[in-house]
């Protein structure tokens, strides 16, 4: 009677999915929702950094906006760095601050839910196109993409804004690695770490180390599955 297909959500097309992503969400975040009008003051820096952060950091895109300046050196945020060192490990560049920009200021606490919300949404698709990537049956990918999404490093930086676009972004480093290993292309592993590195440019160092690692795995777990002048494809 609702419209939704007779087959199980995990077959049925990715609308349904994306609604089912977004509803186990606001369920995460419920108790906060509940009893915080619909924001989410997490202890630690959350409460005492993030909500500072993403106002500054809202502040100066208007100003660049509104000017065509955008601030280098804000004494704002009291770290005695310039704003683009300093504020690019706190989101300052990453795609989902611009999401906010639409809101008004006052709003702004609020749009940070959304915000959390379309991150985690945007890492449990980008891990089922991984998990698919390694040949996961469309049932299994999903489930293990939510699995992903709501793991316990997730629960426990909930407190630290931020590292949420590591969620929504690492999926990309995986899956630009099997398109390296599969398909000896490497423009997804480039956006990811474009995306990682806009977003939180500690994770950019991080994942550049051990991207390597888990890259010279796969290279040689997939052997023999490649010609030999594939090898060299693969490495170049």
């Amino acid at each position: 009677g609702l419209g939704i297909p007779a087959e199980p959500l995990f077959r049925s097309s990715l609308f349904y999915y994306v609604l089912l992503l977004t509803a186990i969400c606001i369920a995460f975040f419920f108790s906060a929702l509940a009893t915080e009008q619909f924001t989410t003051p997490f202890g630690g820096d959350y409460s005492q950094q993030g909500y500072a952060f993403y106002f500054n950091a809202y502040d100066d895109w208007w100003t660049f906006f509104k000017t065509g300046k955008f601030p280098l050196y804000d004494s704002n945020t009291y770290l005695g760095a310039d704003n683009i060192q300093a504020n690019t490990f706190y989101g300052l560049f990453t795609p989902f601050l611009l999401f906010l920009l639409i809101f008004p200021r006052s709003f702004l606490p609020h749009a940070m839910v959304l915000m959390s919300i379309a991150r985690l949404v945007c890492g449990a698709l980008l891990f089922r196109l991984y998990l698919k990537k390694m040949g996961a049956e469309e049932a299994t990918a999903r489930l293990f993409a939510i699995a992903y999404a709501f793991m316990g490093w997730t629960t426990y930086y909930l407190w630290f804004a931020t590292f949420l676009d590591v969620i929504a972004f690492f999926p990309l480093i995986l899956l630009g690695i099997e398109q390296i290993i599969r398909d000896k292309k490497c423009w997804i592993v480039a956006i990811g770490f474009f995306c990682i590195g806009v977003g939180n440019y500690f994770f950019l160092l991080t994942f550049g180390i051990f991207g390597i690692i888990y890259a010279g795995f796969r290279f040689f777990q997939t052997f023999k599955e490649r010609k030999p002048i594939d090898h060299l494809k693969v490495i170049g």
